[in-house]
């Protein structure tokens, strides 16, 4: 059996407005950080030069000399910054780590500068030579100090713009992955082919059972205003109550279409109801559980639908014992749970997966797991009203 952990992140040319703000933040990093650094030679050797201590070259070569230790030793932290400066740390704990790392830059550095003068490399300093070895690195570190916090600050600088760009482009991503995902939402629902054969089959149980066309209708009904809704206004999450309901509808007009070829199983957890569940998200499964799993089997099959809360996680499991697939089809660009899995990693980031197992003639299985989150009450969508018992459809 293949089991497959979709990357949230990833893939596809929907992964390019969050690589690019990412790869554009980091080279304006370091043109700031190379601009910075050649204006402080710059500073340096006009004072130089004004008092006249020594000729041009002479004067190169000396600040050259002593900048270069801290320019490879702020190139060290500045290449591991995004390990300095994790957005989970929060600011004591950030301001704690360079605080250590800050105290050993300022050592090491003056023990760097210290290493350079007894080489002799700087030339003869009068006020140097008159100190003692220790005391002249505790000298150093004041300004080694100094340099630090000037480039802490840079770093932090940087950092928050960088994070406003990756923000905003997060956003803008998971409003077009959003976008996507209901607009495909809507083809599965209402395709020709769909509305077609759930039309057919809604003339012969009209004069069959009346009263189970007519929940049918309803469930068309409802379809529809949950989705114009959802788009309308612009709603991106909604209680898992919600999202189950509706795709009991979308499974009981898959049944009418299909009739004894599609049994449906369902449980879910009461503790479930009221956490959050990205809108479409079930739905999504279920579909790609019709259309791929029980539709090209003559036979049909059935689709068992569980879901789960615990104290930390949203768990909906959806299994079917069709078809199955090829693992490496499931991973194409533009397949609904890849746009899932990428929409996923948008908004939650790796605290919330789409996994599938499945292999051809084996059925298939996802696996949607989420942060368990309460849906703020004014976030309640009252679209549509669940009913007590799922519709039992009669086929003529």
């Amino acid at each position: 059996m293949f089991d497959s952990t979709a990357d949230p992140v990833d893939g596809g040319e929907l992964g390019t407005p969050l690589d690019a703000s990412s790869t554009g933040s980091s080279r304006l990093f370091w043109a700031g950080y190379a601009v910075g650094w050649l204006a402080i030679f710059s500073i340096i050797l006009t004072i130089e030069l004004t008092q006249g201590g020594a000729g041009f070259p002479s004067a190169v070569w000396l600040i050259a000399l002593f900048l270069t230790p801290p320019v490879l030793a702020t190139w060290f932290v500045a290449y591991h910054r995004e390990r300095l400066l994790r957005p989970e740390w929060g600011l004591w704990k950030t301001l704690g780590v360079h605080k250590v790392v800050g105290l050993t830059f300022a050592f090491a550095l003056a023990l760097t500068w210290e290493a350079i003068f007894m080489v002799g490399w700087l030339g003869p300093n009068a006020e140097a030579a008159d100190m003692t070895r220790w005391a002249r690195v505790l000298f150093n570190l004041l300004p080694a100090a100094f340099i630090y916090m000037v480039f802490f600050g840079f770093l932090i600088w940087t950092e928050s713009i960088r994070r406003v760009h990756v923000s905003h482009a997060m956003v803008a991503r998971e409003a077009i992955l959003r976008a996507e995902a209901e607009a495909k939402a809507v083809r599965a629902q209402f395709n020709p082919h769909f509305v077609f054969n759930t039309l057919h089959s809604l003339m012969l149980l009209v004069r069959a059972d009346p009263a189970a066309a007519e929940r049918a209708i309803e469930d068309v009904a409802t379809l529809i205003r949950y989705a114009s809704i959802i788009q309308r206004r612009d709603i991106d999450a909604v209680p898992m109550a919600k999202e189950v309901e509706v795709s009991r509808r979308y499974l009981a007009l898959e049944q009418l279409r299909l009739g004894p070829r599609l049994e449906v199983t369902w449980a879910v957890a009461d503790e479930s109801r009221d956490l959050v569940v990205p809108a479409f998200a079930l739905q999504t499964l279920v579909e790609n559980a019709v259309k791929h799993g029980i539709e090209p089997i003559a036979a049909g099959g059935r689709i068992s639908v569980t879901v789960e809360a615990g104290k930390e996680t949203l768990t909906a499991r959806v299994q079917d014992n069709g078809a199955g697939a090829d693992p490496g089809a499931v991973r194409k660009s533009g397949h609904g749970l890849e746009l899932l899995a990428r929409r996923l990693g948008s908004r939650y980031g790796s605290s919330a997966s789409v996994r599938w197992e499945t292999e051809p003639g084996g059925g298939f299985t996802t696996i949607l797991t989420l942060p368990a989150e309460e849906i703020p009450p004014e976030a309640e969508l009252a679209v549509i009203e669940e009913r007590e018992e799922p519709v039992e459809v009669a086929h003529g």
